[in-house]
């Protein structure tokens, strides 16, 4: 079992890190990814291209929503506004403590 460190967490958005083999774990509701360091900064590059006012859709139940697909095509998060400047803060904190405990080593 991992001895995991949170480094991030807002709402129903958790970013934490085993100490042991550095994976980086985002939890959001019921979805749980994993990650790699570069596989981390290369996720953070990609939210980055969104913006909820530009790229959010309607759905079925009158909500808007930003679609987020992942690189595996049948997987996809779909957040509300606030989920996504929930996720958006998350991932920020989550990299800047990643800097700091990576200076404390």
């Amino acid at each position: 079992m991992c001895d995991i460190l949170l480094l991030s967490n807002k709402n129903a958005t958790t970013i934490s890190q085993c100490l042991h083999c550095q994976t980086l774990y985002l939890w959001h509701n019921n979805l749980l990814l994993s990650f790699t360091s570069a596989e981390f900064a290369t996720f953070q590059e990609i939210t980055n291209r969104f913006t909820f006012d530009e790229d959010a859709v309607p759905f079925p139940d009158y909500q808007m929503r930003l679609v987020m697909q992942l690189p595996e095509k049948q997987i996809g998060f779909a957040f509300m506004e606030e989920e996504w400047h929930d996720l958006q803060v998350v991932i920020r904190e989550a990299m800047l403590m990643q800097e700091v405990y990576e200076a404390m080593r």
